[in-house]
């Protein structure tokens, strides 16, 4: 939110359920931070989810790679990360709500994990390749290394993000 994560202590809390102790979202502080623009990550969501999984296992079986999936809920707001690339190729897919993609070409060809954009944002081109919305049901692909940038309309806005690592040597020699 607004450039920062925010403390898991100030939007959950503990919770007794038939003797279990159990840490839930205070859905007020949620709401209101989504209200605020925040966006609500969900970070491997194919460990939680049948539907997400079986996705990823067909992603992974195509691409020969490790696959997982976020999923990012907004209502409003400024983009929650910036202009930002990934190590790995994200197959971004709309499922509620609109969502503008601003896409920027690489600067640094082909990162691999450990190799991060917030050490290189001033490198991020000023003109973009592709100013796209995508809406309910849309798939936008991001290779590697290209800079993108998300903003989400107005209104509840989801979308899951299945990045796929491909192998590397390494991983083929392991």
């Amino acid at each position: 939110m607004k450039d920062r994560l925010v403390p898991e202590n100030e939007f959950a809390e503990t919770s007794h359920h038939y003797g279990l102790v159990r840490r839930t979202f205070n859905k007020a502080c949620v709401y209101s931070g989504l209200d605020s623009g925040a966006t609500l990550v969900l970070n491997r969501m194919e460990q939680k989810s049948l539907r997400i999984k079986r996705l990823c296992n067909e992603l992974a079986h195509i691409a020969k790679g490790q696959v997982a999936a976020n999923g990012y809920l907004a209502s409003s707001g400024d983009s929650a990360f910036g202009n930002h690339w990934g190590s790995h190729d994200v197959f971004a897919s709309q499922l509620l709500g609109c969502k503008r993609w601003v896409i920027f070409p690489p600067t640094f060809r082909n990162p691999i994990v450990g190799q991060k954009s917030v050490n290189h944002r001033d490198d991020c081109p000023s003109e973009a390749w592709m100013d796209v919305i995508t809406e309910p049901g849309d798939i936008l692909y991001i290779p590697r290394g290209w800079w993108h940038c998300a903003y989400p309309s107005e209104g509840p806005c989801f979308h899951a993000a299945v990045g796929v690592r491909k192998p590397y040597v390494i991983d083929y020699l392991n």
